[in-house]
């Protein structure tokens, strides 16, 4: 096939570049189990309950007169901003994840709208696999032509 033509070729050039490639992005097929859209909702869900926080702590200075001995407020205030400072770490990531998965996906390509960026990790990591094991099946097919051979010398 194309596949084991091209594996063949890159094992006269240089494998070692695509043994590299292949351990480097060895994984993909993990982020491509991952839906983008699953991560938003939970950053979503994060972002809500914090501000869910903030509000509830609003409504008790409402209400409650404060008392020295009730640490509540101190602590879910102490929490509630400790939280928004890894919330604001996790949209840094985030955001810097979308930016460098529409690069990927327009690099390859695609339409970063169009296709979700696990379904790239998954043709990607598809495509590495078989390309592995035609890899392995060019090394088989020359190991048994060299045992062939050496079998047909014996004979002769």
């Amino acid at each position: 096939t194309l596949l084991h033509f091209m594996a063949h070729f890159c094992v006269d050039n240089d494998m070692s570049l695509i043994n590299q490639v292949v351990e480097e992005l060895s994984h993909l097929k993990a982020a491509s189990q991952i839906p983008f859209s699953l991560i938003t909702q939970e950053q979503s869900k994060i972002t809500n309950t914090i501000n869910q926080i903030k509000r509830e702590l609003k409504q008790f200075d409402a209400i409650e007169q404060p008392n020295e001995l009730d640490q509540f407020k101190n602590v879910f205030l102490s929490f509630s901003l400790e939280a928004r400072k890894e919330l604001d770490l996790v949209n840094t990531s985030v955001d810097t994840l979308k930016d460098n998965t529409d690069k990927c996906t327009k690099y390859f390509g695609a339409n970063p709208s169009k296709i979700p960026p696990e379904e790239l990790f998954s043709i990607i990591s598809s495509f590495l696999m078989k390309f592995q094991n035609a890899h392995n099946d060019n090394e088989r097919e020359k190991e048994l032509q060299a045992r062939q051979e050496r079998m047909d010398r014996k004979r002769k």
